[in-house]
Parts: C-alpha cells; sequence; structure tokens
C-alpha cells in the first residue's frame, strides 16, 4: 500500500501537482515570450497571439491573455487542473524590431516542436540578454545620413546637411550617456531636443549651416515616436482600443518632450548664451 502511495504515477494528487508545474511552466514561457515582444515595440495582437499560440501547443484546453502597453495577464486552465494566472509588469519600452523577429522565429520553432519548454526558456533569456540590434556606429552613422538628408528635404539647403548629421551625432552621444541612469521615455525625448537646439545654434553662430529649424528638425527626426505611432493605428484597427490610446497617447508626449526640450534650449540661448558668443 506504501509503496503504490508514493508512485507519482498512480496518485492522483501528484498528477495533478505534475500538471500545475506543467502548465505554470509554460505559462511563464509564453509571458517571457510576450514581455520580450512588448518591450521591444511589437504590436498588441502580435504579443497576444504568440502567447496564446505557445499555451495551445502543450494542450492547454483554455488559454485567456490580456495585454497592455504597460503589462501582461496571461490565465490558463484545464480540465484535469487548476487555472494558472500570471502577472507581469512592464516598466520600460524601447524599440528593438529585430528582438521581434527573433521571438516571432522562436515561437514557430517551438510550436512546431522542436524546442523543449528548459531549451525555450534558455533561448528567450539569450534572445533578452544579448544585443541583437545594430552596432552603436551603424546607428550613428544611419541616424546621422538620415538626419541630414531630412533636414535638405525639409527646405534647408545643401549647407545644412553636414550641421545636422553632425547634431544627431551629438544627440546620439548624449542618449547613450543617459540610458545609463534609466530615465524615462519622456526625459530622453526632452533632453534630445535641448541637446539638438544647444548644438544647432552652436554651428549656426559658427558659421556652419544656414537654416536652423531645419537643421533641428532634420537632427530629431530619426527620434519621432514612428513606432510607437504606427502601432496605436495598427491596435485600434484590430479592436485594442485602450493599448491604442495609450500608444497613441505615448507618441504624442513624446513629440511634445522633444519640441519642450528645443523650445527651452532655444529660450536659454537666446537668453544668455547668446550675450556670450
Amino acid at each position: 500500500m506504501s509503496r503504490r502511495m508514493g508512485n507519482n504515477n498512480t496518485n492522483p494528487i501528484a498528477r495533478e501537482v505534475i500538471k500545475m508545474t506543467e502548465h505554470k511552466d509554460i505559462v511563464l514561457l509564453a509571458i517571457y515570450a510576450g514581455e520580450i515582444l512588448l518591450r521591444n515595440g511589437a504590436e498588441t495582437y502580435r504579443v497576444e497571439d504568440t502567447i496564446n499560440r505557445i499555451c495551445y501547443y502543450r494542450g492547454v484546453d483554455f488559454a485567456e491573455t490580456f495585454v497592455t502597453p504597460t503589462g501582461l495577464i496571461v490565465s490558463v486552465d484545464n480540465k484535469e487542473s487548476h487555472p494558472v494566472t500570471i502577472i507581469r509588469k512592464i516598466t520600460r519600452r524601447e524599440t528593438n524590431l529585430t528582438k521581434v523577429s527573433a521571438v516571432n522565429a522562436f515561437s514557430r520553432r517551438f510550436v512546431s516542436g522542436k524546442i523543449s519548454i528548459d531549451e525555450g526558456m534558455a533561448e528567450l533569456k539569450a534572445i533578452d540578454r544579448q544585443d541583437l540590434g545594430y552596432s552603436h556606429v551603424r546607428v550613428f552613422l544611419s541616424g546621422g545620413v538620415a538626419a541630414g538628408a531630412a533636414a535638405v528635404l525639409l527646405g534647408g539647403s545643401w549647407d545644412d546637411f553636414f550641421p545636422a548629421l553632425l547634431v544627431a551625432f551629438v544627440i546620439r552621444i548624449v542618449l547613450s550617456t543617459i540610458t545609463l541612469f534609466r530615465f524615462s521615455l519622456f526625459l530622453d525625448a526632452y533632453v534630445a531636443g535641448f541637446t539638438a537646439a544647444i548644438t544647432g545654434f552652436l554651428l549656426i553662430k559658427l558659421g556652419w549651416g544656414q537654416h536652423l529649424s531645419e537643421i533641428i528638425t532634420g537632427a530629431l527626426v530619426p527620434l519621432f515616436p514612428g513606432v510607437a505611432l504606427t502601432n496605436s493605428i495598427r491596435d485600434f484597427i484590430t479592436g485594442d482600443l485602450q493599448s491604442g490610446t495609450v500608444r497613441g497617447v505615448e507618441a504624442l508626449l513624446a513629440a511634445g518632450a522633444l519640441a519642450g526640450g528645443v523650445g527651452i534650449g532655444l529660450s536659454i540661448f537666446v537668453t544668455f548664451l547668446e550675450k556670450v558668443i
């Protein structure tokens, strides 16, 4: 009798505990994949679809996912065990579509049965830890060229191309430095606008460049929250009204922070620094 009771394969309570453990593991894996997607700029429907696919692959009878830009709630249930619900809060987001693509590729391989749960968790941690984006040199060069081209397209002359490129370089350097302090998105945007205004004004005063507004605007174009605004519209189209509203407001506030930083920078330069230089 004691031997039968000690056998987990014949003990209903033990089987239920094992089933709950498996459900918790699969939910932890699914919500981790969704967290990486959400933190790196994926749309709400993509996050929900990825989580549900991973859960249903392991034979979950019921899976419900609720995603907002600041958090995820995943609940699964089976007839043979109790429900399992996990909540994960998102405190900081960025745009890294390379990681989004990596998680999408992982989820397709996982649901095809090529990866176990433990292997999947290890791979997700590797994706989360690794810097899968472009190198700083490529980011600086591409952002600088985009800034210079935008300055010309917005009405500036070719004399404004390299000043806008240099201003974009300075902004990237400043943002790379303050990122270590993990400030909020809006403070980062405010500092970027302030840096663009001061640097652009200095270059104009030194005789390098002709149109201040085009130089500043061109340098800030790569920082405009285009991905957030696009995701907001896509969320509205798919019926995720809450996420669409939050993302839209976030994009508008980020754009306002850029403009506010520029305004403060120009005011300080005109009031104080212009008299000295």
